[in-house]
């Protein structure tokens, strides 16, 4: 069988084989090897004897397969968060410590001179005041509503006010956090990136980017884990001296990919090389230990629709009654329905479709796909050719000039992400507004080919 290579059909099993447990001295029974086998008892994870299930039903062995991948999976750490299987390995109990990890380090990271204690223990100072409130919102997986309704519940247990955006996107996210400088930053629960059946949690700081997180304050280890056509197997466990170059890692990680997404089949186990990084958690415990509340006072959750603020915003970035045609490709029915309020509002030529939609690619037209996050897009010309993010940011520099210098873009071969800086809004004095919003570069790249500086890709 594909993965584990397990065999229900018969492995030659020699007749006086001793089988040993992980972690034992003494042997145990065919019988109870079987049992155990049968019951997908954790220890036979990593037991050599696994492969011999000879007695057992195919459809047991399948069964116990798919428990041990999910338990492989477990949950993973990406660049602006958290991933993992919806209630397999990630469910409201676990998402909510992991909140209160969270919680605390983005109140570290808004004010990193302050002295907070040891954010791991208890012995964090409780502050008489009211905390920033924490921005939240989540996507448009079906199981995601119920999955932020406890990490609200979680926020505000911790002290944090919550300012309710609710079903959104991860570009929306974050102009709700440049738009709102007293928020202590936002978190926002999406699985994008991962197949239909995987959730998980990104966190923003109060410029939009990545919140960092020191695990090994919280006594979680991180695991690199290297998949294969042959299943996935650990590696390696991240040390304490290694844990801070996880976005190195990261790097290293897409860029083995050769800069194609990885496929999935629909249980998200990966089906390409690649490697993930695993979290392992402490006992439960240790985890118990750590701080619930950093007020004396429960924070308070406020709803506020932030959509109509975010699409007047992107329709600055359009031109009027432009009559160049734009097929813009998107899953998400919540971005769909902003590309029609676009075309509506600005009077240009946008062209809703599907992502799978490939029949008018070719056709002369312009196309961009929008993905999930959409943060990340793929750009095609008139001729159904992709262009790279670090050609377009050199056409896009060229083509601004001097005249709107306060915008520049800028582009990762690594991840091949493009992202403007605006330093007519910045954040703060000491800081520009960047901005990474698939809608918002295409408004920007059709507003220059209207003014004739940029020529029709």
């Amino acid at each position: 069988m594909s993965g584990d290579h397990w065999n229900s059909a018969g492995m030659d099993t020699p007749p006086d084989v001793m089988f040993v447990c992980p972690g034992q001295t003494g042997s145990i029974s065919r019988s109870l090897h079987l049992a155990r086998l049968g019951a997908a008892w954790s220890g036979c994870d990593e037991c050599e004897w696994r492969h011999h299930t000879e007695g057992l039903p195919e459809r047991s062995v399948s069964e116990v397969v798919r428990i041990r991948q999910q338990r492989t999976e477990g949950i993973h750490r990406t660049e602006f968060g958290v991933r993992g299987a919806w209630l397999n390995a990630l469910d409201r109990q676990i998402a909510s410590e992991l909140v209160r990890i969270f919680c605390l380090c983005l109140l570290r990271s808004k004010a990193p001179r302050e002295s907070h204690g040891d954010l791991s223990g208890g012995d964090v100072t409780i502050s008489m005041t009211s905390l920033s409130p924490v921005i939240t919102g989540y996507d448009g997986r079906s199981f995601s509503p119920d999955l932020y309704a406890g990490i609200t519940a979680a926020v505000t247990e911790m002290g944090f006010g919550v300012l309710d955006i609710g079903r959104t996107t991860m570009a929306t996210m974050q102009e709700a956090i440049r738009s709102v400088p007293e928020m202590m930053g936002g978190i926002f629960v999406t699985g994008a990136g991962q197949s239909a059946a995987w959730t998980g949690i990104d966190v923003l700081d109060t410029r939009g980017e990545s919140v960092p997180v020191v695990w090994k304050d919280f006594g979680v280890r991180l695991q690199h884990l290297v998949a294969d056509r042959d299943g996935t197997q650990p590696m390696l466990s991240m040390d304490d001296k290694e844990e801070p170059g996880w976005r190195q890692r990261l790097q290293q990680i897409r860029s083995g990919e050769t800069g194609e997404r990885r496929s999935r089949d629909d249980s998200g186990r990966l089906t390409g090389n690649g490697a993930v990084l695993r979290l392992i958690f402490p006992e439960s415990a240790e985890r118990t230990a750590w701080p619930r509340r950093l007020s004396r006072q429960s924070g308070v959750q406020r709803v506020e629709s932030f959509e109509e603020r975010y699409r007047n915003w992107l329709l600055r970035w359009y031109p009027e009654d432009y009559p160049a045609r734009l097929i813009i490709r998107a899953d998400d029915p919540l971005i769909r329905s902003r590309i029609q309020w676009l075309s509506e509002a600005a009077g240009v030529s946008l062209i809703p479709a599907m992502a799978a939609d490939q029949e008018r690619r070719g056709a002369g037209l312009q196309s961009l796909t929008v993905m999930e996050d959409d943060r990340r897009f793929e750009w095609r010309d008139t001729n159904g050719v992709e262009v790279s993010a670090g050609v377009l940011a050199d056409r896009l520099n060229e083509a601004i000039g001097s005249r709107a210098s306060h915008i520049t873009a800028h582009s990762d071969s690594v991840t091949n992400r493009l992202w403007l800086t605006d330093a007519a809004r910045p954040v703060s004095a000491a800081t520009t507004e960047r901005i990474e919003d698939s809608l918002a570069i295409a408004g920007l790249l059709l507003r220059l080919q209207s003014q004739g500086r940029l020529a029709v890709m």
